[in-house]
């Protein structure tokens, strides 16, 4: 998760995560292929939550999986059309790993 939280904070992957769901919005082969990188990345998030917690239901897992990686889309869409108001990413790395930890060990 610290991996992919600090893809956030690259500038050009913000910049390429923002280009691509525009492009997808009117191309299906692009929309496409997104929804398979998103069904991959939930499912990495998903067996992420499984080692932290094997004893959560399977329904759960997938719920937290997509809630983590609904913030994800967040963070990246907020640090592109908002970078000057942003606070520290140390900051945010460190206050949502700690959210995503009290969720997942409930």
């Amino acid at each position: 998760m610290n991996q992919t939280l600090r893809a956030i904070f690259d500038p050009w992957m913000a910049s390429f995560t923002f280009q691509t769901w525009a492009a997808s919005a009117g191309n299906p082969a692009i929309r496409e292929c997104l929804s398979e990188i998103y069904e991959e990345f939930l499912g990495v998030i998903g067996r992420i939550i499984e080692q932290i917690n094997p004893d959560m239901p399977k329904e759960d897992t997938v719920t937290y999986a997509t809630l983590i990686g609904s913030q994800v889309e967040g963070l990246l869409f907020f640090k592109q059309n908002a970078a000057k108001r942003m606070i520290d990413p140390s900051t945010i790395r460190e206050k949502i790993i700690a959210s995503w930890l009290s969720i997942i060990l409930r």
